[in-house]
């Protein structure tokens, strides 16, 4: 009727709609037509609002079809018409950012998923009244992304939520409640484990979806999943199997085997059988599993064929990660049993490094970014193992050691490297100046956003209007990022390069004939080793024991928490010594049995990051022994850290300021005149001035002291000045929130800042001194997040491109920290490489208080401050009068004596 009457628009419109109906019905192909035909109308208008609905339907099709790339690219097409024609608030633009984040919870990046997910809730809440069905689907998808990221109490939460919708819109035997009590079922076993509560809850939804749609329903393929999840957990395998098969069937009718559902199934089939030792059936399914994320591969792909996942198109790079998972676990356990298996595994652990080429140039979201980084380091770990077996030939052996040590430096900080990349592909890419300071400025204005959403939530105040911003903010932000890598091909070259170290440029360009590299990664259960030295490459790893935990906890305790170890009766250097002792010869001795050696630089992963190797003690402690005599580590050797080797290398590389500047803060704090909770908790420290004023009178730069050592004052600074970048003052540790740790620079009341220059600020900024010293507490600590290392203020200033660092590991003493430091310079003026100017300022202030009591001389005092990054020689510019006052300084040392007994201050942390 509409064609006939030349109603073009209101046909086309029509058009749209049965072409909806058509893919809501699964009936892809007859929607196909239909959007066809709307794309070769010669009545459709450009930009108009019938071609955007146009976009979101092929969106959909390709979506349903696991094409999620050309579905991304659709979707942002149909937003970006919406967002024109209608606004951003409007409910039809929140449709689309549902649709977006459904698409990226199929590809498993489910937290940029929960970011269009919030967004499309936000938009839904300024439309529609609460009870809306809409509100439905926006919480049961969130609950679903929760369940994949395993935060159980969340799921639960949104369920609820979802429940007292789902009631008010249907009846109690609608499927949509056999559902959300499903999941609730599946959740509550997560949480406390009640198998039985959880059985029943599951059973009962699946009842109310089979009485509603039939047993064969394609709605009906979680249900049969989450009983057979339920079975298997009650290690029912047989049952598990024969409900998932089911799901299987399901799928393979409705949807074919291209799509996540199969891949699941087929994960779960495999794993089932591997329980009951059914192997050809488990390497099958897991076979199954992999084809099923490559939509270009025929599903009767011979099972001992090994895709080249370089060269193949892949649906969805975190699902193939997991079946890649899957398969390497099943030829893991019988490698050793079957020649063919051990073939198969050789292989495959090599062809996965191909996955993680792709994914880092394919994920954006870092979060995401780091599930696959999690998939590098099991398969790193599994490399190692499978080195160490009988089952390789020579030759395997020396692939194997040359790729398990580039990809266990590689699953160090790829986060980290990936941000220095992008920087240094920001200057030399040919990016104009202009696009350049845009850049800049959003991500400062993200950073700021960061800033504020925390100070709201921590204050308990509403932060919806904030996260609003912040999603624009970064949607900005990534449209940037994406015309910057389209239209500068040199700019995607830097950003992209090969992040594998060359071994070869190790030995030559970083070892000298006397030094060690040492890299360790750990998972829950072993601790691998890598040991580069000039001429030769090692691999060990050794399972991780009760004892072994046992003595790195109080190692830690007997090293950072100085009323503990005055709160122990009799406590003496032999105590310490047990635990000291006992991870030197763990961690440590077989390796590095060169009497030749002379330096260690250390790659340490998890808690390991939370202990200086120079406190370690190479010699067991008789009952005489006191802190003075133990033979600690430092006594041999030099140590320096890093986060990787490939970071070392390009520290040395990209060298470029020759500044010989100092650039100083001494804060001050008054806890009696301000206003603000965190800084009355922040006492006066003695020491910072007098060290940033010995600074001053020695050395050519810019110090500020007390009242000017502002947060505003430093934004502003242009870094490139200077060669060093000197921070004395109160670290504030927050463990769980690792970014929103914070410098405390002097309160500012005519300023906007706060004065606290926050960890995700110091990110965004570029902080290209040769070193940054820290001198405050815990500076170098923090919580460990999974793959990427501990995340702390440290950190941050790499991100900020800091090639190294001098942090600390916990609360300082202001006293023995104003003596190391102030030798520390001194010792960095006579040409001393950083390492080895901290390791003699440590010795220098043992010497000064060896006629003290014993405990000043406990490590608590001296070993806190590392050495992280580049250990290249500094030139300092030096005041005429610098000779005059290094006699000075060594004269006048005794006169400090006195000071140790304010040595208990601490440049207190407080923990926001």
């Amino acid at each position: 009727l509409l064609k006939n009457a030349s109603q073009w628009n209101k046909y086309l419109e029509a058009q749209n709609q049965i072409a909806r109906n058509y893919w809501k019905m699964e009936k892809l192909d007859s929607s196909s037509v239909i959007c066809q035909s709307i794309s070769n109308s010669p009545y459709l208008e450009t930009g108009s609002l019938i071609e955007g609905d146009l976009f979101n339907n092929i969106g959909v099709i390709h979506d349903i079809r696991a094409e999620y790339k050309k579905a991304l690219e659709y979707f942002h097409k149909a937003l970006s018409i919406r967002k024109k024609k209608l606004g951003d608030d409007h409910i039809e633009t929140g449709k689309l950012y549902y649709n977006i984040g459904a698409c990226y919870e199929l590809q498993n990046q489910y937290n940029t998923s929960l970011e269009y997910r919030k967004k499309a809730l936000r938009n839904f809440k300024k439309n529609l009244p609460p009870n809306h069905p809409f509100f439905l689907a926006v919480y049961r998808g969130m609950m679903n992304t929760y369940f994949s990221l395993e935060k159980y109490e969340e799921v639960v939460f949104y369920i609820e939520i979802a429940l007292s919708i789902a009631k008010t819109q249907y009846p109690s035997t609608h499927p949509e409640i056999g559902y959300l009590y499903g999941q609730l079922g599946i959740a509550k076993t997560k949480i406390d484990g009640s198998k039985k509560e959880g059985l029943q809850l599951v059973k009962k939804g699946f009842e109310i979806a089979k009485k509603y749609y039939g047993e064969n329903h394609p709605e009906l393929i979680w249900q049969y999943s989450n009983i057979a999840g339920i079975y298997a957990d009650n290690d029912n395998y047989e049952e598990a199997i024969a409900h998932q098969l089911k799901a299987r069937l399901i799928t393979i009718k409705n949807y074919g085997t291209k799509n996540n559902n199969y891949v699941k199934a087929s994960n779960f089939l495999s794993s089932y059988y591997q329980r009951l030792q059914q192997d050809s059936l488990a390497f099958y399914h897991a076979h199954q599993s992999i084809l099923a994320n490559l939509p270009s591969v025929s599903d009767s792909i011979l099972v001992d064929s090994i895709p080249d996942f370089s060269k193949l198109p892949i649906s969805n790079i975190i699902t193939l990660s997991s079946s890649l998972g899957n398969m390497i676990h099943f030829l893991s356990q019988n490698a050793g049993k079957d020649e063919k298996y051990a073939t198969y595994y050789y292989h495959y652990l090599l062809a996965s490094d191909a996955i993680f080429d792709k994914a880092q140039k394919e994920i954006s979201n870092t979060q995401d970014k780091a599930v696959i980084l999690e998939y590098l380091h099991r398969f790193t770990a599994k490399k190692i193992q499978y080195y160490k077996s009988p089952i390789l030939n020579k030759e395997q052996k020396g692939v194997f050691i040359q790729n398990a040590i580039q990809q266990m430096d590689r699953s160090k900080s790829l986060l980290l490297k990936l941000s220095l990349a992008t920087d240094k592909a920001r200057q030399f890419g040919g990016i104009p100046d202009s696009i350049q300071t845009k850049e800049i400025q959003i991500r400062k204005k993200i950073a700021q956003l960061n800033k504020e959403i925390w100070k709201n939530q921590s204050k308990g105040k509403s932060i919806s209007e904030l996260e609003e911003k912040l999603f624009q903010s970064q949607e900005t932000y990534k449209h940037l990022n994406q015309v910057l890598e389209s239209d500068y091909k040199k700019y995607y070259q830097l950003k992209y390069q090969d992040d594998k170290i060359d071994i070869q440029s190790v030995q030559k360009d970083i070892l000298t004939p006397n030094s060690l590299l040492i890299q360790y990664m750990q998972n829950k259960d072993f601790i691998y080793i890598a040991t580069i030295s000039p001429t030769d490459l090692k691999l060990d790893y050794f399972k991780k024991d009760e004892e072994y935990a046992q003595h790195l906890k109080n190692f830690r305790k007997n090293l950072s928490d100085l009323s503990y170890v005055q709160s122990q009766k009799d406590y003496g250097a032999m105590a310490f010594t047990e635990s000291a002792h006992f991870l030197y010869r763990t961690l440590l001795q077989k390796h590095i049995d060169n009497p030749e050696i002379k330096e260690l630089i250390i790659i340490a992963d998890g808690e390991l990051n939370r202990i200086p190797f120079e406190a370690l003690v190479y010699k067991s402690a008789n009952q005489k022994a006191t802190f003075k005599t133990l033979d600690y580590l430092s006594n041999k050797y030099t140590i320096r850290y890093a986060y990787s080797a490939k970071l070392l290398l390009d520290a040395k590389q990209n060298r470029t300021n020759a500044a010989t500047d100092i650039l100083a803060f001494a804060a001050s704090y008054n806890p009696s005149t301000t206003n603000n909770p965190v800084r009355k908790e922040l006492v006066a420290l003695e020491g910072v001035q007098q060290e940033v004023k010995t600074l001053q009178e020695n050395f050519r730069g810019e110090f500020y002291l007390a009242e000017n050592a502002t947060e505003s004052m430093i934004k502003n600074i242009d870094f490139n000045q200077f060669g060093i970048l000197h921070l004395a003052m109160h670290g504030l540790l927050n463990k769980e929130n690792p970014m929103q740790s914070a410098m405390a620079f002097t309160e500012d009341t005519s300023s906007q800042e706060d004065g606290f220059l926050y960890a995700h600020e110091i990110t965004n900024m570029s902080i290209n001194t040769n070193l940054v010293v820290l001198s405050a507490c815990e500076t170098g600590d923090g919580k460990h997040q999974k793959i990427e290392g501990i995340m702390s203020l440290g950190r941050s200033f790499m991100y900020a491109v800091t090639p190294s660092i001098i942090m600390s590991l916990w609360q300082v003493s202001d006293f023995s920290t104003a003596q190391i430091m102030q030798k520390f310079y001194q010792n960095l003026a006579e040409s001393q490489r950083k390492s080895e100017a901290l390791r003699n300022a440590k010795f220098h202030y043992l010497e000064l208080v060896k006629d003290n009591k014993d405990l000043f001389s406990h490590p608590f005092f001296w070993g806190a401050f590392v050495n992280l990054g580049d250990d290249s020689v500094i030139q300092l510019n030096k005041h005429p009068n610098y000779m005059a006052w290094l006699l000075g300084t060594l004269g006048g040392c005794v006169i400090l004596i006195g000071w140790i007994y304010l040595s208990r201050k601490k440049r207190t942390i407080q923990h926001a």
